[in-house]
């Protein structure tokens, strides 16, 4: 299953983002490549078309380009969030009683000695 073409994370090939030592300095985020989508697809596991590829790095730049439009937003006098929830919107974080397990297991497509059976995925 994982042969010699196995490609490592920290194994990024030459040329992977365009222009890598442009953005180096700059708050410019590195471009993407079809040679990027690629690579990543190859990381999953995926295999693209060329369509799916050209598809692919069109939107990601898209997302790259409004990532970094709002990178650029001055952000002075703004105090940091930890999330972007509205305050007193949430509901208390209270324990109650879950299901019980006899009728969970009542519903399942496949149980057997108390427990969800589900189809082999590993070979």
């Amino acid at each position: 299953m994982f042969g010699a073409d196995r490609v490592h994370a920290h194994e990024q090939p030459a040329g992977l983002f365009a222009s890598q030592e442009e953005t180096r300095y700059s708050n410019r985020m590195p471009r993407v490549t079809e040679e990027t989508v690629e690579h990543v697809a190859r990381l999953a596991r995926l295999s693209l078309s060329e369509e799916e590829r050209r598809v692919f790095t069109r939107q990601l730049e898209e997302i790259l380009d409004y990532a970094e439009s709002i990178q650029n937003l001055d952000t002075t006098g703004i105090d940091p969030m930890s999330h972007a929830g509205l305050p007193g919107v949430l509901r208390d974080d209270t324990p109650h009683d879950g299901l019980d397990q006899e009728s969970v297991l009542a519903v399942a497509p496949d149980a057997s000695e108390g427990l969800f059976r589900v189809p082999r995925i590993i070979q």
